[in-house]
């Protein structure tokens, strides 16, 4: 059964983020399938993730260093 993940986008120049849902079947295959999503979702300064019960799980942002 498939798991869906809430991302939050902060895009530049924009104060309301972006809701983006990722479903996949573990939170392993989580980061692969945000990766896969990157390109399509555009320029963003950072991106925080939800797991099911609304519990945020990581966030981290474009540049080199990330946020946690």
């Amino acid at each position: 059964m498939a798991k869906t993940f809430t991302c939050y986008l902060h895009k530049p120049g924009v104060l309301t983020p972006e809701l983006r849902v990722i479903a996949c079947r573990s939170e392993n295959e989580l980061p692969d399938a945000i990766l896969a999503e990157l390109e399509a979702w555009g320029a963003f300064e950072k991106i925080d993730v939800y797991d099911e019960a609304d519990k945020p799980m990581f966030s981290f942002t474009a540049g080199p260093n990330p946020a946690h």
